[in-house]
C-alpha cells in the first residue's frame, strides 16, 4: 500500500539541490560545496586591494576533474554517452546534489518511482549507478585580519559576475543596500552600469 506519506518522501528524493554551507569555528572556516553553487572568500591585501579566493569545487561535467573522477568510478560507460551534450547521462550538469535518485538508485528501486508516479524513470544507458554523488568536498581556512566576507551563492549568480567582480561591488557597495541585492542587481545587469539601471528601475 502506498501512502500519501510515501508519495511525498518519493517527490522529495526526486527533486535535486546543491548547496555550498559555512561553519565558522575557533578561528576557522570550514565550506562544504556539493554541486554548482559557490563559496569566495573576500580579502584585503596589504597595498588594499581586494582579493578572491574561491574555497569550492564546482561540481560540473565540464570540470576535468569531476570528469575523471566519474570516468575512473565508471571504466565500463562510454564517456561521450555518460557526458552526452555536455550532461551528466544527458540529463543533469551537476555532477553531485541532493535528490535526484534518478541518477542515483538501482534500476530495480526505480521501478517503485514508475509504479507511483506512473511515468518512466528511465535513463537512457543506465549501466553502473549511481552517477551523481551527494559527497561534498570540505576546505577549511584560518581567518585573519585580511579577512571580510564570504559570498555564498548559485550559479545563477556566478553566471552574470566573475569572482573578483562580486567581491569588489561588496567592497564599494553603497552603504544603504543590502549585500546580496547589491550583487543579484549587477548580476543580472552583468556588471554593466547602463544594464544597472535599468534592472533598479524594475
Amino acid at each position: 500500500r502506498i501512502t500519501k506519506e510515501t508519495v511525498n518522501r518519493l517527490l522529495a528524493a526526486c527533486a535535486g539541490a546543491c548547496t555550498a554551507t559555512a561553519v565558522v569555528d575557533d578561528g576557522m572556516l570550514h565550506v562544504a560545496g556539493l554541486g554548482d553553487c559557490r563559496a569566495v572568500l573576500g580579502s584585503v591585501d596589504a597595498d588594499g586591494t581586494m582579493r578572491a579566493n574561491v574555497l569550492t569545487e564546482e561540481h560540473r561535467t565540464y570540470n576535468p576533474i569531476e570528469r575523471e573522477r566519474l570516468i575512473r568510478e565508471h571504466p565500463c560507460e562510454d564517456e561521450d554517452i555518460m557526458f552526452f551534450d555536455e550532461r551528466l547521462c544527458g540529463i543533469l550538469q551537476p555532477t553531485r546534489a541532493f535528490g535526484d535518485v534518478v541518477l542515483k538508485w538501482p534500476t530495480r528501486e526505480k521501478v517503485l518511482l514508475e509504479y507511483v508516479f506512473d511515468e518512466a524513470a528511465y535513463v537512457p544507458n543506465y549501466i553502473s549507478p549511481p552517477y551523481l554523488s551527494s559527497t561534498p568536498d570540505v576546505k577549511s581556512v584560518r581567518l585573519d585580519d585580511s579577512s571580510r566576507f564570504l559570498i555564498i551563492a548559485t550559479d545563477g549568480l556566478w553566471d552574470g559576475l566573475s569572482d573578483e567582480e562580486s567581491v569588489k561591488l561588496i567592497a564599494n557597495k553603497p552603504p544603504d543596500i543590502n549585500s546580496g541585492t547589491w550583487l543579484i542587481q549587477n548580476s543580472l545587469a552583468h556588471n554593466n552600469e547602463q544594464r544597472l539601471s535599468r534592472v533598479l528601475s524594475i
